[in-house]
């Protein structure tokens, strides 16, 4: 039941005109070398893999992926 919540509220940031939630993520990512799970953690997301699923459609990569490419410190930490 949670889970399903959870995946409903992701699926509404990414339909909404107001994609600042997954932005405050794409962001964290590119800045921080913190493990995905405590960046999703932080922001308020309980689930790993329904926060994987949505944020690989909202971004075109997953969380790691993402973080691998874009986060210079984590790449040299």
């Amino acid at each position: 039941m949670q889970r399903q919540s959870e995946l409903t509220t992701l699926k509404a940031c990414l339909e909404s005109d107001q994609n600042q939630p997954m932005s405050k993520h794409k962001k964290m990512l590119e800045s921080t070398t913190q493990q995905i799970q405590q960046v999703m953690f932080d922001v308020g997301y309980n689930d790993f893999n329904a926060f994987r699923k949505i944020f690989k459609k909202f971004a075109g990569l997953s969380p790691q992926a993402y973080q691998r490419k874009y986060n210079r410190e984590a790449s040299f930490a």
